[in-house]
């Protein structure tokens, strides 16, 4: 798309964790009868955490190689 890699890295974190507490919030009031709704609420962020970690982790690892490309591509250009 074009972006540089701080835009890029930024909208990726910020989109993986928008409106997330807003969903499990309409899930508990929506289905506040089903009990697997509850256990979900709380299993979700055990899960989303570790992710966003993980894409922290990958976008650190690979800040070299994707700035480099770009001074590469700016040289040429």
């Amino acid at each position: 798309m074009g972006y540089n890699y701080e835009d890029a890295a930024t909208m990726g974190f910020h989109c993986t964790g928008r409106n997330f507490e807003l969903a499990i919030a309409i899930a508990l009031t929506a289905f506040a009868s089903m009990p697997m709704v509850a256990v979900s609420t709380v299993v979700g962020p055990l899960i989303e955490i570790p992710v966003m970690l993980a894409i922290v982790w990958l976008s650190l690892r690979r800040r070299d190689r994707i700035l480099q490309q770009e001074k590469a591509k700016a040289t040429i250009a």
